[in-house]
């Protein structure tokens, strides 16, 4: 049982880091997503104030009292689509829309995993584990902007913000093959 709970961690705990690699394209790719679609410099400037807007609409939504890794790969899975949706479109507005989107669902994955790793912390423990959750957190984005910008010169900005959305997608694929993991 003791191992279980350990394995749930890890996994709330990747799935913190999933978020930051799958939301970064917005903030390192939007400048060349938005040259390929022939629109004003500005437009990446629109990306991240609509992942920032998704994340306050996100802090809005009433989160259930029965936190579940479920809860969280639902709502990573969803960033993931939402993910390819802004960086395969050529649609300004749609880019702009998914951004939104990406940040409701990072924000709500965000808030799942970091409640269900206080609540397994227990008061004793919970420093120690949010500094886990924050390395998790702050410490994957240098790892995400890297690739950002290797990938995109070797596959293209399009290719490289499907591949950084794809750890975004493996929670919800595992729960999607093996339900039971969720509980």
């Amino acid at each position: 049982r003791r191992a279980a709970r350990g394995q749930r961690q890890v996994a709330a705990l990747l799935m913190v880091a999933a978020v930051t690699v799958a939301d970064d394209p917005i903030l390192v790719l939007g400048p060349e997503l938005a040259d390929r679609m022939h629109a004003a410099a500005s437009l990446s400037g629109w990306f991240i104030a609509a992942l920032g807007a998704g994340n306050v609409v996100g802090s809005l939504r009433r989160i259930s009292p029965v936190l579940s890794l479920r809860l969280a790969a639902t709502s990573l899975g969803c960033l993931g689509v939402f993910m390819v949706l802004f960086v395969m479109t050529d649609w300004a507005w749609l880019s702009v829309a998914a951004a939104l989107g990406a940040g409701v669902c990072g924000l709500v994955a965000n808030s799942a995993t970091r409640a269900l790793l206080s609540k397994a912390a227990g008061q004793h423990r919970m420093a120690a584990v949010m500094a886990v959750w924050a390395i998790a957190w702050a410490g994957s984005k240098p790892l995400a902007s890297l690739a950002d910008g290797l990938l995109a010169t070797y596959m293209g900005v399009r290719w490289t913000g499907v591949f950084l959305a794809l750890p975004a997608l493996i929670p919800i694929t595992v729960l999607i093959v093996a339900p039971g993991h969720g509980r």
